[in-house]
Protein backbone atom coordinates (compact mmCIF):
# COMPACT_ATOMS: atom_id res chain seq x y z
CA UNK A 1 0.00 0.00 0.00
CA UNK A 2 2.88 2.37 0.79
CA UNK A 3 4.27 1.80 -2.74
CA UNK A 4 0.89 2.69 -4.32
CA UNK A 5 0.68 5.88 -2.22
CA UNK A 6 4.21 6.88 -3.29
CA UNK A 7 3.31 6.21 -6.94
CA UNK A 8 0.16 8.34 -6.69
CA UNK A 9 2.04 11.19 -4.99
CA UNK A 10 4.84 10.93 -7.56
CA UNK A 11 2.33 11.16 -10.41
CA UNK A 12 0.47 14.03 -8.77
CA UNK A 13 -2.69 11.96 -8.37
CA UNK A 14 -3.02 11.98 -4.59
CA UNK A 15 -5.82 14.57 -4.85
CA UNK A 16 -8.16 12.03 -6.47
CA UNK A 17 -10.95 10.88 -4.21
CA UNK A 18 -11.28 7.42 -5.77
CA UNK A 19 -9.37 5.23 -8.17
CA UNK A 20 -11.45 2.61 -10.02
CA UNK A 21 -9.60 -0.65 -10.33
CA UNK A 22 -10.93 -3.63 -12.29
CA UNK A 23 -13.03 -5.77 -9.98
CA UNK A 24 -13.44 -2.99 -7.41
CA UNK A 25 -16.76 -1.63 -6.18
CA UNK A 26 -16.12 1.61 -8.10
CA UNK A 27 -16.06 -0.25 -11.46
CA UNK A 28 -19.62 -0.48 -12.84
CA UNK A 29 -21.00 -3.81 -13.98
CA UNK A 30 -22.55 -3.91 -17.44
CA UNK A 31 -26.27 -4.50 -17.91
CA UNK A 32 -27.56 -7.22 -20.21
CA UNK A 33 -30.79 -7.68 -22.09
CA UNK A 34 -31.33 -11.02 -23.82
CA UNK A 35 -34.32 -11.46 -26.15
CA UNK A 36 -35.21 -14.82 -27.75
CA UNK A 37 -37.87 -15.09 -30.47
CA UNK A 38 -38.82 -16.67 -33.79
CA UNK A 39 -39.72 -14.88 -37.01
CA UNK A 40 -41.64 -16.16 -40.00
CA UNK A 41 -40.41 -15.04 -43.43
CA UNK A 42 -41.31 -11.38 -43.94
CA UNK A 43 -41.77 -10.71 -40.21
CA UNK A 44 -39.78 -8.41 -37.94
CA UNK A 45 -39.22 -7.79 -34.23
CA UNK A 46 -38.77 -4.35 -32.63
CA UNK A 47 -36.39 -4.18 -29.67
CA UNK A 48 -36.55 -0.86 -27.74
CA UNK A 49 -33.20 0.60 -26.72
CA UNK A 50 -32.40 1.48 -23.09
CA UNK A 51 -32.53 5.13 -22.02
CA UNK A 52 -29.54 7.39 -22.17
CA UNK A 53 -26.61 8.18 -24.39
CA UNK A 54 -24.66 4.99 -23.79
CA UNK A 55 -22.79 2.80 -26.27
CA UNK A 56 -24.70 -0.46 -26.67
CA UNK A 57 -23.05 -3.66 -27.89
CA UNK A 58 -25.53 -5.74 -29.93
CA UNK A 59 -25.09 -9.41 -30.85
CA UNK A 60 -27.57 -11.28 -33.06
CA UNK A 61 -27.60 -15.06 -33.51
CA UNK A 62 -29.82 -16.63 -36.20
CA UNK A 63 -30.68 -20.27 -36.95
CA UNK A 64 -33.19 -22.03 -39.14
CA UNK A 65 -32.85 -25.12 -36.88
CA UNK A 66 -32.95 -27.33 -39.97
CA UNK A 67 -29.75 -29.24 -39.27
CA UNK A 68 -27.70 -26.99 -41.54
CA UNK A 69 -25.52 -23.98 -40.87
CA UNK A 70 -25.86 -20.79 -42.88
CA UNK A 71 -22.63 -19.64 -44.45
CA UNK A 72 -20.52 -17.64 -44.00
CA UNK A 73 -21.94 -17.38 -40.44
CA UNK A 74 -25.17 -16.99 -38.49
CA UNK A 75 -24.03 -13.94 -36.51
CA UNK A 76 -23.94 -10.18 -36.79
CA UNK A 77 -22.81 -7.58 -34.27
CA UNK A 78 -22.92 -3.83 -33.82
CA UNK A 79 -22.02 -0.97 -31.54
CA UNK A 80 -24.89 1.54 -31.40
CA UNK A 81 -25.17 4.93 -29.71
CA UNK A 82 -27.75 7.73 -29.60
CA UNK A 83 -26.74 11.30 -30.35
CA UNK A 84 -29.00 13.24 -27.94
CA UNK A 85 -28.68 16.55 -29.78
CA UNK A 86 -29.85 15.28 -33.18
CA UNK A 87 -32.07 12.42 -31.92
CA UNK A 88 -30.29 10.07 -34.35
CA UNK A 89 -28.53 6.72 -33.89
CA UNK A 90 -24.96 6.11 -34.98
CA UNK A 91 -23.31 2.69 -35.34
CA UNK A 92 -20.55 0.40 -36.49
CA UNK A 93 -21.94 -2.91 -37.77
CA UNK A 94 -20.34 -6.24 -38.65
CA UNK A 95 -22.10 -8.47 -41.19
CA UNK A 96 -22.14 -12.27 -41.10
CA UNK A 97 -19.28 -12.39 -43.63
CA UNK A 98 -17.07 -10.22 -41.40
CA UNK A 99 -17.35 -7.08 -43.51
CA UNK A 100 -18.03 -3.89 -41.60
CA UNK A 101 -19.81 -0.62 -42.16
CA UNK A 102 -20.64 2.49 -40.23
CA UNK A 103 -23.42 5.00 -40.47
CA UNK A 104 -26.18 6.99 -38.91
CA UNK A 105 -29.94 7.11 -39.25
CA UNK A 106 -29.44 10.35 -41.18
CA UNK A 107 -28.22 8.32 -44.18
CA UNK A 108 -29.51 4.75 -43.73
CA UNK A 109 -31.28 2.46 -41.29
CA UNK A 110 -29.34 -0.72 -42.21
CA UNK A 111 -26.80 -1.58 -39.50
CA UNK A 112 -25.77 -5.14 -40.47
CA UNK A 113 -26.96 -8.25 -42.33
CA UNK A 114 -26.73 -12.02 -42.11
CA UNK A 115 -26.17 -13.84 -45.40
CA UNK A 116 -26.32 -10.62 -47.50
CA UNK A 117 -29.86 -9.69 -46.56
CA UNK A 118 -31.52 -12.91 -45.36
CA UNK A 119 -31.72 -11.15 -41.98
CA UNK A 120 -31.21 -7.40 -41.46
CA UNK A 121 -30.55 -5.40 -38.30
CA UNK A 122 -32.15 -1.98 -38.73
CA UNK A 123 -32.13 1.19 -36.63
CA UNK A 124 -35.06 3.39 -35.68
CA UNK A 125 -33.99 6.84 -34.52
CA UNK A 126 -35.65 8.22 -31.37
CA UNK A 127 -36.98 11.10 -33.48
CA UNK A 128 -38.98 8.71 -35.71
CA UNK A 129 -39.44 5.64 -33.49
CA UNK A 130 -42.50 4.60 -31.54
CA UNK A 131 -40.11 4.14 -28.58
CA UNK A 132 -38.63 7.27 -26.95
CA UNK A 133 -34.98 6.06 -27.05
CA UNK A 134 -35.05 4.50 -30.49
CA UNK A 135 -35.13 0.85 -31.35
CA UNK A 136 -33.45 -1.96 -33.22
CA UNK A 137 -35.46 -4.01 -35.69
CA UNK A 138 -34.56 -7.56 -36.69
CA UNK A 139 -36.17 -8.33 -40.03
CA UNK A 140 -36.25 -11.69 -41.85
CA UNK A 141 -36.52 -11.68 -45.64
CA UNK A 142 -39.62 -13.17 -47.24
CA UNK A 143 -37.85 -13.81 -50.54
CA UNK A 144 -34.66 -15.48 -49.33
CA UNK A 145 -36.05 -18.16 -47.00
CA UNK A 146 -39.30 -20.03 -46.50
CA UNK A 147 -38.46 -21.26 -42.99
CA UNK A 148 -39.08 -19.70 -39.59
CA UNK A 149 -35.89 -18.32 -38.05
CA UNK A 150 -34.88 -18.59 -34.39
CA UNK A 151 -33.09 -15.58 -32.89
CA UNK A 152 -31.17 -14.56 -29.82
CA UNK A 153 -30.41 -10.83 -29.50
CA UNK A 154 -28.20 -9.63 -26.66
CA UNK A 155 -27.71 -5.99 -25.70
CA UNK A 156 -24.78 -5.13 -23.40
CA UNK A 157 -24.64 -1.60 -22.00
Amino acid sequence: MQGLKQLLVGCGLIGLTAVAMPGSAAAASPSYLKVQFTLAPGASKVIPLPAGQIPIRVAVSFSLKNGGTQTPSELMTALVNEDPSSQQLTWIGTNSDGSQGAGTTLSSDLIASIDSGNVDLLAEAPATSATPNGALVVSQSSTRTARTGSYIVTLIY
